[in-house]
C-alpha cells in the first residue's frame, strides 16, 4: 500500500533558450511512498491549500502543519524517484488516504 506526505522537491526547468541556463526551483509537491519507503511519485503540480468545509475550521492549520514538517526534512530531486526500470513517475491521481484533522488549541 502507498503512502504520501508533503516534501520539498528541487527542480530544474529545461534550457531557457534566451539565457542559456537552467532554472532551480523548489516547492513543496505531494509525494507518494512504495511500502518499503521508497519515493515513488509526486505531483504534477506543487502542493495548494484547499480543504472541504465539512473537514472543519481547524482543516488548514492541520494541512499547514503538514507542509511545516516537509520544510524540515531533507530537499528531495527528481533523482530520489527513479524505479526499478529508471523512470519518472509524476501523478495526481494516486489514491489519497484520509487525513486527520487534529483539533487547535487557543
Amino acid at each position: 500500500m502507498r503512502t504520501w506526505n508533503y516534501r520539498v522537491i528541487e527542480l530544474v526547468t529545461p534550457m531557457n533558450a534566451r539565457s542559456r541556463a537552467m532554472d532551480v526551483y523548489r516547492a513543496i509537491h505531494e509525494v507518494h511512498y512504495e511500502s518499503d519507503g521508497r519515493p515513488v511519485a509526486y505531483s504534477a503540480t506543487p502542493a495548494t491549500i484547499g480543504w472541504d468545509p465539512s473537514e472543519g475550521e481547524d482543516a488548514p492549520f492541520a494541512i499547514l502543519d503538514q507542509m511545516r514538517t516537509a520544510l524540515a526534512k531533507p530537499v528531495l530531486t527528481a533523482q530520489d524517484f527513479q524505479s526499478n526500470g529508471g523512470d519518472l513517475e509524476v501523478t495526481e491521481d494516486v489514491p489519497i488516504q484520509e487525513r486527520t484533522v487534529p483539533r487547535r488549541t487557543t
